[in-house]
């Protein structure tokens, strides 16, 4: 059991994002800006008990030369790099809304979060309504912990009864 946790293991922190403006050079239409996790009262945390609700607020900057409908992805990742979820706004018919500021922002909220105990991270995306293309992958922008009492073993907690 002890090892099957140490392989679960990441550090929780908040990652690193790339800079809102990057330069002409690079030639992406678009990029993920800023990434937060939050727990469902607005406070930022990094552990979380199974069953508790996550909310992960995304930003992404889509350029002029962007056609299509923007899009946010995100995916779970397990700390030995299983990847548990991934979703994009686009698939659940969302459009990420405009800032004043000109870039696009979501949050994924995960209620009732079943992931058993281990460290996880977010990787996000930005992409557009097909999801065919990643334009920009941040991976591990935020990194967090999932821990509970319970003797129950697997990736996720599923609800069940027993007659």
């Amino acid at each position: 059991m002890e090892a099957y946790s140490d392989l679960l293991r990441l550090e929780p922190h908040a990652g690193e994002v790339p800079s809102s403006e990057k330069p002409a050079e690079h030639g992406e239409i678009c990029w993920i800006v800023a990434a937060r996790l939050r727990d469902s009262g607005g406070e930022v945390r990094h552990r979380f008990r199974t069953g508790e609700t996550l909310c992960l607020e995304i930003e992404g900057r889509f350029s002029e030369d962007f056609t299509g409908t923007p899009a946010l992805g995100v995916s779970v990742v397990r700390g030995d790099g299983t990847v548990v979820y991934t979703t994009a706004t686009s698939m659940d018919g969302f459009v990420p809304a405009e800032t004043p500021t000109g870039t696009r922002r979501a949050t994924l909220i995960l209620e009732d979060c079943p992931l058993m105990p281990g460290r996880y991270a977010f990787h996000v995306y930005a992409t557009d309504q097909h999801y065919l293309r990643a334009y920009d992958t941040a991976r591990e922008v935020e990194r967090f912990e999932i821990t509970d009492t319970a003797p129950d073993l697997g990736l996720v907690r599923l609800k069940h009864r027993w007659r």
